[in-house]
């Protein structure tokens, strides 16, 4: 049988509708939450101690340093350094001197060698530095990797370097070579500089003028042992 006009019903529910309590000014609003997770205190880790064993007072004396020849002999103290302590801060009216064999400076200043050079300079603050077997050939150098760019970042300083002029070649790589950097009043204090006038490198020199006619020269050589042989070794080419 048709009805068109057929619906579902709606089912009623058995409870009431749900009506919200009115709040009671008197009772507080907050809740009191329960403590899920207790606060429980461990014990903080510490490895377990090392008993040492005790030594003899001889094995627990302070090691001394032991300085040798290069040869590998022992120096007694009373061989060793001579001259006043050191002081890293150079006294007013001091002239410091600084002498080093490089055994082969980089040929490009970024070179970690070629840095440490510089910060040498700068942290002793000698005013003049005598250098020896620098092995370049000075003239092949880039102009950002010559001696003149890498000096700027001292204090007023000047440099002559010498090195063998008669190999004829273009590399930048040269044994031997000499030179001498000159900073703060020493640069101002220098009236003349020359080298070898043979042109093997073997000495640089400058000239410093000083009160009442006093003249100090300084003198940077460059001297190879003779026991390597070959007619390719620096020796054979200064003889």
């Amino acid at each position: 049988m048709n009805q068109p006009n057929w619906r579902p019903r709606k089912r009623k529910s058995k409870k009431g509708p749900r009506l919200k309590q009115p709040k009671d000014p008197s009772t507080p609003t907050t809740r009191k939450i329960t403590q899920y997770f207790t606060q429980t205190t461990r014990k903080q880790y510490r490895p377990p101690t090392r008993k040492f064993q005790t030594h003899p007072t001889a094995l627990t004396e302070k090691i001394k340093s032991l300085q040798t020849t290069l040869t590998g002999f022992k120096i007694t103290p009373s061989e060793g350094r001579k001259g006043d302590a050191f002081r890293l801060k150079k006294p007013p009216h001091t002239f410091r001197f600084m002498s080093a064999n490089h055994n082969n400076l980089p040929t490009e200043s970024y070179k970690q060698k070629s840095k440490l050079h510089i910060s040498t300079i700068n942290y002793y603050n000698p005013d003049v530095i005598a250098a020896q077997e620098t092995r370049l050939n000075f003239f092949a150098l880039e102009a950002h990797d010559s001696m003149e760019e890498r000096i700027r970042f001292l204090h007023e300083a000047r440099v002559t370097y010498a090195h063998n002029q008669w190999e004829g070649t273009f590399y930048k790589h040269q044994p031997g070579g000499t030179m001498i950097i000159s900073t703060n009043e020493a640069t101002h204090r220098t009236t003349t500089s020359s080298s070898d006038p043979l042109g093997l490198g073997k000495w640089a020199t400058i000239l410093l003028s000083g009160k009442e006619g006093h003249r100090t020269r300084i003198v940077s050589v460059y001297n190879p042992i003779a026991s390597s042989p070959g007619p390719h070794t620096v020796n054979r080419q200064q003889t």
